[in-house]
């Protein structure tokens, strides 16, 4: 967001179609096995794999989301003030964690994941609301405009439901979901 690059978002967008293939022949694969005989127990997993897949799929939606909304910013010439931006950073480097902490909850079949997981997802519910107050703050204060503040707003909405979504996967690996 600071170096104003293009080709970097050209890249996000790329891995995002990736990440859309992948999901496909993943699903497709378990929807073959499905059709065999399973166990119970095995069908169970396959629709936590199912879930998790299609979890996955949707935080990377999100992450294009932010890329449009970042582009968006570039293309108006807007920037975000300090604080935002500030703001941003802040909450993207929690949300970045916390799917490295769901992707890895899967390598190692953590099932006692829930825990860490659920102070990530408090912790980034908590920054959103508090980084849109900050946002009014800054409004009121003539810190910031409106048009890079209501981009910002949206940005922190899609990084809370990527949150949302690395919750789904670690709920699935624990067996809960």
């Amino acid at each position: 967001l600071k170096d104003g690059n293009l080709q970097e978002l050209s890249k996000w967008r790329k891995k995002e179609d990736t990440i859309d293939n992948l999901q496909k022949e993943i699903i497709q694969f378990l929807v073959q096995v499905v059709q065999r005989p399973i166990t119970p127990e095995e069908s169970k997993e396959i629709a936590s794999l199912m879930r998790m897949t299609n979890n996955l799929e949707r935080a990377g939606d999100g992450i294009e989301n932010i890329a449009e909304l970042i582009e968006e910013l570039m293309e108006q010439r807007l920037s975000l003030s300090e604080g935002g931006l500030q703001d941003f950073e802040t909450i993207a480097q929690e949300v970045r964690r916390f799917l490295e902490v769901a992707v890895t909850s899967i390598q190692n079949e953590d099932k006692d994941i829930m825990p860490r997981a659920q102070k990530y997802e408090d912790t980034i519910d908590r920054m959103r609301e508090e980084m849109r107050g900050n946002y009014i703050m800054r409004l009121q204060s003539g810190m910031c405009t409106v048009d890079p503040g209501l981009i910002l707003v949206d940005m922190l909405t899609a990084f809370e439901k990527i949150g949302d979504f690395c919750y789904n996967v670690t709920q699935a690996v624990a067996g809960i979901k």
